[in-house]
């Protein structure tokens, strides 16, 4: 499990498939895939299809996804 601050959180199973968490109450499944530096999150909510493309870096405990809009950065847990 990789979490940020606010509750949110992203769980990444070894078989590409994965949880997004958006809060307390609120999680959507998800699957995932990598390719060179390139990690694409793929969701569906009401049959409307997301992918989500980014890059990262992982150093030590830390995932770091970066797009257009910023960088989150994600701290794993134990």
């Amino acid at each position: 499990i990789a979490e940020k601050r606010d509750e949110q959180g992203i769980v990444e199973n070894e078989d590409g498939t994965g949880t997004i968490r958006k809060s307390s109450e609120i999680s959507v499944s998800c699957t995932y895939s990598v390719e060179n530096d390139k990690l694409t999150i793929t969701t569906i909510v009401l049959n409307q299809q997301t992918d989500a493309v980014y890059t990262y870096t992982v150093t030590d405990r830390k995932l770091t996804l970066t797009d257009d809009s910023g960088s989150n950065e994600y701290t794993r847990q134990q």
